[in-house]
């Protein structure tokens, strides 16, 4: 089962329609099976992060929404804890507690709850052999899930360098990304949003791998976990290659352990090496001023 996170956002529901033909393409709905849906919608607030990870998605879509990424319900703190390993020496209610701040309150409850086919051995370099370590399912943000996603892993969200409301925009992908895999170079790509990333913000678990013509960062990729966020909106039909980038999403939900996952994570970082580094220095080095910090808050946000 795939969960759609809804920022109460009318885009939610044409990403739903895009997924479920994606998911009968691919073989994996059963049409005969209405109480066990393929796809299932909550909204933003409607349950908390272990709640969540109890229910024990394929996959995690976060929507589009109205605002800022901050106030998107529980997003940010699913993505935090996402984001943190969850091993017998760090269980799950430790990881609640480190990103159960006052802006993110998260319920504690039972971790009997999550105990059900939530562990998998793990003998990543670093972790320590034969592990149990808690998994979490691939997680891909949309628009201001992508922003949600860089800002709790520490980036700023600031306004963009142009109001982008229905316009396309041409953007260069890294093609060493799973979720562009089979793609071009350089696709259209439609565009709804008024703010954006602050690449020299960007933290090191963060790679940028898709950047749009005018500069503005459109996706990033964690290093080391399933999370990816784009900032252009594929279900649109002015993303013409948008149902390719959700159908390699939903093929990284199916049979793929979370080693799996690290080990593709840590293939892309060998494979972006020093020149990633390198263009991270260089982000750092731009005057931020460039980025209208300077602005006075307020309008339309997306």
């Amino acid at each position: 089962m795939l969960l759609l996170i809804d920022n109460y956002d009318s885009f939610s529901y044409n990403l739903y329609q895009l997924i479920g033909e994606v998911l009968l393409e691919e073989g994996r709905t059963d049409l005969q099976n209405p109480e066990n849906p393929d796809i299932r919608v909550i909204r933003n607030d409607e349950l908390t992060v272990e709640e969540i990870a109890a229910l024990h998605p394929d996959g995690i879509i976060i929507s589009p929404g109205p605002g800022r990424p901050a106030d998107a319900g529980i997003c940010e703190a699913l993505v935090k804890a996402a984001s943190l390993e969850v091993t017998p020496m760090r269980p799950f209610q430790t990881v609640l507690g480190a990103v159960n701040g006052p802006e993110n309150p998260i319920r504690e409850k039972s971790p009997s709850r999550i105990s059900r086919a939530d562990v998998a051995k793990d003998t990543a370099p670093g972790i320590g052999s034969e592990q149990e370590v808690f998994r979490w399912p691939p997680i891909l943000g949309v628009c201001l899930g992508e922003q949600g996603i860089c800002e709790a892993l520490g980036a700023q969200v600031t306004y963009a360098k142009e109001l982008m409301h229905g316009k396309q925009s041409i953007v260069t992908l890294d093609l060493t990304s799973p979720l562009f895999a089979g793609l071009g170079e350089k696709i259209p790509v439609a565009r709804y949003h008024s703010l954006a990333v602050d690449a020299t913000t960007l933290p090191e678990e963060l790679t940028v791998t898709a950047t749009a013509d005018d500069g503005e960062v459109m996706a990033v990729e964690h290093r080391m976990r399933p999370i990816f966020g784009v900032q252009f909106h594929p279900e649109s039909i002015m993303t013409p290659d948008g149902k390719d980038i959700l159908r390699n999403f939903v093929k990284l939900t199916e049979n793929t352990t979370a080693e799996e996952n690290q080990t593709s994570a840590r293939l892309n970082i060998r494979q972006r090496g020093r020149k990633d580094s390198a263009v991270q220095k260089e982000r750092k080095s731009h005057d931020k001023g460039s980025h209208h910090q300077d602005r006075q808050q307020g309008g339309p946000l997306l």
